[in-house]
């Protein structure tokens, strides 16, 4: 199934404001998709004219229809089409579930009940269910030319934090004090990694180290993953040295990151990041405090795009690398994307044993591992 198995689910793949004027060509699994507003709202079309072949992206949107700009063939938002010169010739292209969320049109196989949205849409609609209060900021929009399989594992696991990042978790020197936590459940997986906050890099940072990142207090990066379709929600927090549990202070993050398979080559990421202001002196700088949050979160996310562009043209099959502890999400996602994404009951590409019989402790010390 693979691949066909993902339009099962809704997709974010454009921002409405995109194709206000004109269709879009987006790609999803493989496949070329136009995107054009209809008379009723939003259509997904495959971007091929039955006729000819020409991508239907190329033409234009009269009356809620987008018309072929070679022979005029015209088709609806349910895929049905018109020829003008041949009336009673039968035409028809795939034609998509479409519907406008968050600022971005969200596709799936035709006749995908809306129920089947991602949960996280209705509680940051509603502030609810985490989002209370939360303030939205400008999505990030980052395309990794890396498969999606290698871009998850790097959000899979905690171990690369103080190698490639710069401004949450802690340092090299620390990582001996660092915790792991890791839930799996049957759909989802939960991780929780805790240890000393590093110095934060910039001067801009540093001025505002006394009120929310304190160095030596314990830096909480929180995140969760699920695979309806792929994504997951980052919450990290702060809290008193030898602290488990993170303090909301000053101000906190939340959030969400979608994880959109182009092809077998590229993965783009859609974040959608939120702020809640706790401290009332902050409120009269809101502007700054969003401004602060977005700008760092969009350079961790950076640095995490050119980590899994290092590992894109390696083998990723899980059997020929030598894991250890804290691949233990790693291991859990890889086994649900393909159960749950592709849908692949019987995978061939991953070591199926491998994936159902790794069990491991919730935390070790550092240097433990376990033999794959």
């Amino acid at each position: 199934m693979g691949q066909e198995n993902i339009f099962k689910y809704f997709h974010p793949v454009i921002e409405v404001e995109n194709i206000e004027k004109n269709p879009r060509s987006i790609e999803l699994g493989g496949r070329k998709i136009v995107v054009f507003k209809s008379g009723k709202g939003v259509a997904a079309l495959d971007d091929n004219c039955p006729h000819r072949h020409t991508p239907l992206s190329l033409g234009t949107v009269e009356g809620g229809r987008i018309h072929c700009p070679y022979h005029g063939w015209n088709f609806g938002a349910d895929g049905k089409g018109s020829v003008p010169l041949q009336p009673k010739l039968n035409c028809a292209v795939n034609a998509y579930t479409a519907v406008e969320k968050l600022g971005y049109v969200w596709i799936a196989e035709a006749g995908t009940s809306l129920d089947k949205l991602p949960a996280f849409i209705s509680g940051i609609e509603n502030l609810t269910d985490g989002w209370e209060d939360c303030i939205a900021l400008k999505p990030i929009d980052l395309l990794f030319n890396a498969a999606l399989p290698q871009t998850i594992d790097n959000f899979g696991e905690i171990e690369h934090v103080p190698f490639v990042h710069q401004v949450l978790g802690w340092s090299v020197e620390d990582v001996p004090k660092m915790h792991v936590g890791v839930e799996v459940g049957e759909d989802f997986t939960v991780s929780k990694g805790w240890g000393p906050q590093r110095l934060p890099p910039s001067r801009l940072l540093q001025l505002i180290d006394k009120y929310i990142f304190r160095c030596g207090d314990t830096s909480l990066l929180e995140w969760d993953f699920r695979f309806n379709p792929c994504h997951s929600t980052f919450m990290p927090g702060w809290g008193e040295p030898n602290c488990s549990v993170a303090e909301r202070r000053a101000f906190s993050v939340r959030a969400t990151s979608i994880f959109i398979p182009e092809n077998d080559n590229t993965t783009r990421l859609l974040n959608f990041p939120f702020i809640k202001i706790h401290e009332r002196r902050l409120k009269f700088l809101k502007p700054l405090v969003a401004y602060i949050a977005r700008k760092n979160l969009y350079e961790e996310l950076v640095l995490d795009k050119k980590a899994c562009e290092m590992v894109s043209d390696v083998p990723n099959d899980l059997s020929t690398m030598r894991l250890g502890i804290r691949d233990k999400q790693l291991v859990a996602n890889r086994k649900m994307l393909q159960k749950i994404y592709y849908g692949e009951q019987n995978p061939k590409t991953q070591s199926k044993k491998l994936i159902d019989t790794i069990t491991v402790a919730d935390d070790v010390e550092v240097g433990d591992a376990f033999t794959v």
